[in-house]
């Protein structure tokens, strides 16, 4: 009876775990790169551009931030603008927070990021 009462506990515990951190739910897995983008600032130059094989096939931009020199892994994963087709390495890249437009200095053209999330 004890080991029944324990497994229905762990059963509501992880129940409860799953819809608080929403694991499951379809939105927060599809917008999390967009969300993540949308939140980010960004002044730097692109580095390398590649299909990063170690990490499910990502397409990836690495950028070196032109103010302090940190290079940062960007994934454009769900992203359907065509925007990471379009950037090149030694563009430079203008991304201000809260906006999922990102201008490519060399070109003088914004792009604005598109992702399939229900919002």
């Amino acid at each position: 009876m004890r080991k029944h009462i324990v497994i229905v506990l762990l059963i509501f515990v992880l129940v409860i775990l799953i819809k608080i951190t929403g694991i499951f739910d379809g939105r927060s897995v599809l917008c999390l790169e967009r969300d993540y983008l949308y939140n980010k600032r960004f002044n730097s130059l692109v580095i390398d551009k590649y299909i990063d094989s170690n990490n499910h096939c990502n397409k990836t931009l690495l950028l070196k931030d032109i103010n302090n020199n940190k290079k940062e892994n960007v994934y454009f994963i769900n992203e359907n603008s065509g925007f990471y087709e379009r950037a090149r390495v030694n563009d430079t890249l203008f991304k201000e927070k809260n906006s999922l437009d990102i201008i490519i200095n060399n070109e003088k053209s914004i792009h604005r990021l598109k992702y399939d999330c229900d919002e």
